[in-house]
């Protein structure tokens, strides 16, 4: 095993310019491969997402140009209570709103989650805090002596609420009643007021949509747009175009690795011209025909490995820190396990096609025509 690596590293270094350019052919393809990959899987896992949302529709509120809206309500309590007459009870309205506390040695990120305590079966006289938060419940964070601090439901604890933009996990909150946005209006931004609905629950969701739109805009539509969409129908729309775009760069990278590919099967039975007479000498002191194959695969193998840990490399850099404008704003990039495993399986399965080839043409030659180059 050590004499058969040491004949494949002197071979790549006789041979040391040509592996460096395969190499980083190799590399090229495989970040341009891996970039496009990461970036499918990026909005598979969105799509998947915004599918377990429990409800189809999403209220979206954000502030008119040039109106300063800091100070301006976007959402009250009595706009959710006449909300919920207009779609007969089926509004669901959340505030998340983060928290920052630090103590001696320890800092604690949370939540103050604001919610409908009757759609969540909770008494409202209590605020609930979640087990990663529950080290801190002495603390008055709330400044709200009418609460008394108990512990989540185990249950609801346990549970991650899928919004339009991002993924809640309830043990990192601290949940009130809705009715608690009352003290606190000013201090609630728009970006952190969720409200949705379920369309199959309505008998006229198309109009329910259209007056809930009409009565915010008229409330508030001096300072704030008011939209109810479906995430899940804008983001099919949105991602057709950026499926074309990732679906070229998959074949752009796929297509310059079978060119590569072919290319090192040109390059190494040229090489096999060169090798015979040390093939033929190797055969005649009584080695095995499959252990040269084995040095064969090995030596492509080392190239493929070495072009395929840089492409893949590169291609996860690239994923975090180029943007080529390509994916929807709020769809996060993320680099993927899958793509690793993809690029392993290429690079296995490049390696082994290649070398069979050398090996069926090293098995149809004698010794003696080996020996002679003939």
């Amino acid at each position: 095993m050590r004499y058969a690596l040491k004949r494949i590293l002197c071979r790549l270094h006789w041979n040391r310019w040509l592996s460096i350019l395969m190499v980083l052919e190799i590399a090229v393809g495989t970040g341009v491969f891996t970039y496009s990959l990461n970036l499918h899987y990026s909005l598979a896992k969105e799509e998947n997402r915004i599918k377990r949302q429990e409800r189809d529709l999403v209220l979206q509120i954000s502030s008119k140009e040039g109106v300063m809206s800091e100070e301006v309500e976007a959402l009250t309590w009595q706009d959710y209570q006449k909300i919920q007459q207009i779609s007969e009870g089926e509004a669901y309205l959340f505030i998340t709103v983060p928290g920052f506390y630090a103590t001696g040695d320890q800092s604690y990120d949370y939540i103050l989650l604001l919610a409908d305590f009757e759609k969540l079966d909770l008494e409202t006289d209590y605020a609930y805090w979640g087990s990663h938060v529950r080290e801190i419940m002495d603390q008055d964070l709330l400044n709200d002596d009418a609460l008394q601090n108990k512990s989540m439901p185990e249950m609801l604890d346990q549970e991650v609420w899928n919004t339009e933009t991002e993924e809640i996990a309830l043990q990192d909150c601290i949940a009130v009643p809705i009715t608690y946005m009352e003290e606190m209006q000013e201090a609630i931004a728009p970006a952190w007021i969720h409200m949705e609905w379920d369309s199959r629950k309505m008998a006229d969701a198309e109009e329910t949509v259209r007056k809930i739109e009409g009565y915010l805009e008229e409330t508030h539509g001096n300072a704030f747009n008011y939209r109810i969409y479906n995430p899940e129908i804008e983001l099919s729309n949105n991602s057709e175009k950026v499926k074309t775009s990732i679906q070229a760069m998959n074949k752009a990278g796929a297509l310059f690795l079978l060119m590569v590919f072919v290319g090192m099967t040109v390059i190494f039975h040229l090489l096999f011209e060169h090798r015979k007479e040390s093939y033929g000498v190797s055969l005649a002191c009584g080695a095995d025909s499959r252990k040269l194959w084995k040095e064969i695969f090995g030596e492509i193998l080392c190239l493929n490995g070495l072009g395929t840990i840089t492409g893949s490399g590169t291609g996860f850099l690239l994923t975090y820190y180029l943007d080529l404008q390509i994916m929807i704003g709020y769809v996060e990039v993320a680099g993927d396990l899958r793509t690793v495993l993809w690029n392993m399986a290429v690079c296995s399965a490049a390696s082994f096609m290649i070398s069979l080839t050398i090996y069926r043409k090293l098995k149809r030659e004698s010794i003696v025509r080996l020996l002679y180059g003939s």
